[in-house]
């Protein structure tokens, strides 16, 4: 992207600071885990239009994506395929509560599922469908990613998943912290039938 400002506009606003701002959306190509998604916006400029000398400074900026996987068991803990979940974010507007899903997935053979792509912030996990044999879960847990950041570069130094069952005090079932330092990625939560 070029910006190119006109004579008279440069010499009405001569000396006074210039702000450029830019937004950027992730992309099917993102890494859909806790590793940094960078932008690097680069800014070539010039003083004096009629000098061919540049100077240039860099923005970094850096994005986050998480995920966490369940295993989903019986009470004997045999794993359990076929059984749906659905992940989905509420907000009130209007005195309404608004559902958004944002995402959809069922039980591997093995009984696993993962969700990832996800932002930082508060979800609720329903499961939908039982596998052939069970009764669905009704149980509404609220899952919940929080990021701590550096305040000098806006790097990622932590995060925590916390997963609470809702309507029972807000019981937490499972709570998992990753520093940058790290090599375990996954947050493992078991539910059962």
């Amino acid at each position: 992207m070029e910006i190119v400002f006109a004579d008279a506009y440069i010499r009405a606003n001569g000396g006074k600071e210039i702000a450029v701002t830019y937004k950027a959306q992730l992309n099917d190509s993102a890494k859909k885990d806790e590793l940094t998604n960078t932008n690097n916006a680069v800014l070539t400029y010039t003083n004096d239009p009629k000098d061919e000398s540049t100077g240039t400074t860099t923005d970094i900026t850096y994005h986050h994506t998480f995920d966490f996987k369940i295993k989903k068991t019986d009470e004997k803990g045999n794993v359990l395929g076929n059984a749906e979940f659905e992940l989905y974010t509420e907000k009130e507007e209007n005195g309404n509560t608004v559902k958004t899903v944002i995402d959809k997935q069922t039980s591997t053979k093995d009984g696993y599922l993962t969700f990832d792509g996800l932002n930082a912030g508060t979800y609720k996990l329903k499961e939908t469908k039982a596998p052939l044999g069970y009764q669905i879960d009704n149980t509404v847990r609220e899952v919940v990613i929080a990021a701590t950041y550096s305040e000098t570069d806006g790097t990622m130094e932590s995060y925590t998943i916390t997963v609470k069952e809702t309507g029972l005090a807000d019981q937490v079932l499972e709570s998992w912290t990753k520093d940058t330092t790290d090599t375990d990625t996954e947050l493992d939560l078991v539910i059962m039938n």
